[in-house]
This record gives C-alpha cells, structure tokens and sequence, in this order.
C-alpha cells in the first residue's frame, strides 16, 4: 500500500508540475489565470468525485458504476487533450502571440 501511495504521489506531482510548465509556455501572458481555473476545477473534481461515487454505490451496492463514471471522466480528459476545441477572443490571440514569439 505504501508503495502504490508513494507511485500515485510522483505521477500526481509530476502531472501538476508538466501542467504548469506547458501553461507557462504556451501562454506566458495568461498562465497565473490559467493555473487558477485548473486548480479550482480539480478541487471541485476532489470534492464532487467521492460524493458522487458514494451516491452511486450505495444505490447500487456496487463500484461497477462509479468506476465507470470515473473513467468516462479521464476518457473525456484525454480526448479533450488530444482534440483541443478551436478557441476564439483573447485565449487565440494569446496563443497566437506566444507562438510568434518562438
């Protein structure tokens, strides 16, 4: 159990710290803003995420559906990682500017 907290923790940690970074690269402007809305969606993930499993379980009397929930969730992460949505007004431009600047 240690060892899988201990696992757990670095890849936490170093998904955090490349966020940051890919942030502060792409869109030096706009990162603090950026980091800000990342933090207060993930600490709402933390809250709701327990609460809604535990819903979910105890109506149902098992994990089948909360795990599924979950990874719906990551599915929906990663896809939108890899398929960025276009975006438009300041975030474009901001993304525009910082590529130039490269």
């Amino acid at each position: 159990m240690l060892t899988g907290a201990v696992l757990f923790g670095f890849t936490f940690m170093d998904v955090t710290t490349l966020t940051i970074s890919w942030t502060r690269q792409r869109m030096p402007a706009d990162s603090a803003r950026f980091v800000g809305v990342l933090t207060a969606v993930y600490g709402t993930g933390q809250v709701a995420g327990p609460i809604a499993a535990g819903w979910m379980v105890s109506g149902s009397g098992h994990y089948q559906g909360a795990l599924i929930g979950a990874a719906s969730i990551v599915c929906a992460g990663a896809l939108a990682t890899i398929f960025p949505a276009e975006r438009k007004g300041a975030y474009a431009k901001t993304a525009r500017t910082s590529a130039v600047k490269r």
